[in-house]
């Protein structure tokens, strides 16, 4: 049960927004360890069939939640300068121009990591 309330609150702090949604760096492994735990203690019990493939999905949501998690952190800097120009825009070709900006400094951040960027 542990495991399925630890899935829920992990997709709520996702929806929360950039302060909050760091928490699901904690709540991910949480997640993936209760649902590890569950698994080995439902080994030899005939009736918990169906529940260890849920438990399995579990364990795979936890870890992307805990890939995105890091995706968030890695990616903070230019969200939040976009959220704060964001703030501060009044017209349409402001927003834009926001927009613009952040995808030039997420293309900047990915390229200092080396990943490929298409455009």
């Amino acid at each position: 049960m542990w495991t399925f309330v630890l899935l829920g609150l992990s997709a709520l702090l996702w929806m929360l927004g950039l302060p909050l949604s760091l928490m699901v760096l904690a709540s991910g492994p949480a997640t993936v360890s209760f649902a590890i735990s569950a698994l080995i203690n439902s080994r030899g019990v005939v009736d918990a069939a169906a529940i260890r493939v849920w438990l399995g999905v579990a364990i795979a949501m936890g870890g992307l939640i805990l890939l995105a998690g890091l995706g968030l952190l890695l990616m903070r800097g230019p969200t939040e300068q976009f959220e704060r120009c964001l703030d501060r825009a009044i017209t349409e070709t402001a927003r834009r121009e926001c927009q613009v900006e952040f995808e030039k400094a997420r293309d900047d951040l990915l390229k200092k990591y080396g990943a490929v960027t298409t455009r």
